[in-house]
């Protein structure tokens, strides 16, 4: 595929993933082996998690800041916004605003899907009060995706 094509298919994942709050498209979209920081993402835990997701900010939007791409790898930047009605991750609804801002790095694309991601998240947390969704490693939001 072409840088361009790269590009597109990170847009349209996040449209239709995202922002169309479709679980169903992690499957059209990412390759079955699919690893995010050097771990295989579980497919079907992968889909609870997009799910909860949904159900927790049921306004979840995802926009895209910034695209950079060479060959078959592509960097995005994004930022997240919802409402938190319901709960996420063990934590109760606060129904406040949220903001995440996050950068899904190095995806590397094969035969039109993601094969693999690194990925760097930047954020307040919802359990601190800071406003936005917690870093991978401190609430396993790697499996969110």
């Amino acid at each position: 595929m072409s840088v361009e094509e790269n590009k597109a298919l990170i847009r349209q994942f996040n449209e239709e993933a995202f922002n169309g709050h479709d679980v169903k498209a992690r499957d059209r979209f990412l390759g079955p082996n699919f690893a995010i920081n050097g771990r295989v993402v579980d497919p079907v835990r992968s889909r609870q998690n997009f799910a909860s997701l949904f159900t927790a900010f049921p306004d979840f939007h995802r926009t895209k800041d910034d695209t950079i791409a060479e060959g078959d790898k592509v960097v995005a930047r994004y930022t997240a916004t919802g409402t938190h009605d319901g709960k996420f991750m063990d934590v109760p609804a606060r129904c406040n605003a949220v903001q995440s801002s996050s950068t899904a790095g190095r995806a590397k694309i094969l035969a039109g899907r993601y094969f693999w991601q690194r990925r760097a998240i930047r954020s307040g947390g919802i359990r601190g009060g800071g406003g936005g969704l917690r870093t991978p490693d401190s609430a396993g939001m790697n499996r969110v995706l």
